[in-house]
């Protein structure tokens, strides 16, 4: 089964109360234009979704049970919103040196190796305010997270204020 692929650039799309499932690649390749994504569910794929886009909105969604997670990818734009990233094998790998990830009011727990990873070199900036990580303790927030911490040339995430419980209104 193939997933959604965008690659025009100059393309604005939504996907809205949309159920993604199943794929043997990518469920959600974003490579171009202006991506929305609300109110679906991508979940048991090989890679959830991979965005290369200029400009991508994700508000009210649920991403588990895939191989990979929320990859996203050098030089964009990226908002997650009251959504929930679970039992993946890594909640969100953000790639590349530039470009603005927020993560806002936010769940993201249960994922098997890291909550999130920042891959490669970079002066990124990367917010994850609000959001619930199944604990409240930073350190064990931090234990979670492969970013500055681990390797001082890796972007750096700033997690305050974080949640004291889950966000409601994500799924």
């Amino acid at each position: 089964m193939k997933g959604i692929t965008i690659t025009n650039s100059k393309t604005n799309s939504s996907t809205v109360y949309g159920v993604i499932e199943k794929v043997a690649g990518n469920a959600s390749n974003i490579d171009g234009g202006t991506v929305g994504l609300s109110n679906s569910v991508v979940r048991n794929s090989i890679q959830g979704i991979w965005a290369r886009t200029n400009q991508a909105n994700m508000f009210v969604n649920e991403i588990y049970s895939n191989y990979t997670r929320v990859i996203i990818g050098q030089r964009n734009s990226v908002n997650i919103r009251f959504s929930t990233t679970r039992d993946n094998n890594i909640g969100v790998s953000v790639v590349g040196p530039g470009g603005i990830v927020t993560m806002q009011s936010h769940n993201i727990r249960n994922n098997d190796e890291f909550n999130v990873v920042i891959v490669g070199a970079g002066t990124r900036k990367v917010t994850a305010s609000g959001t619930w990580w199944a604990t409240v303790g930073k350190a064990k927030i931090e234990g979670q997270l492969w970013h500055s911490t681990h390797d001082g040339s890796r972007s750096t995430m700033d997690l305050e204020p974080i949640a004291s419980e889950p966000v409601l209104g994500a799924p």
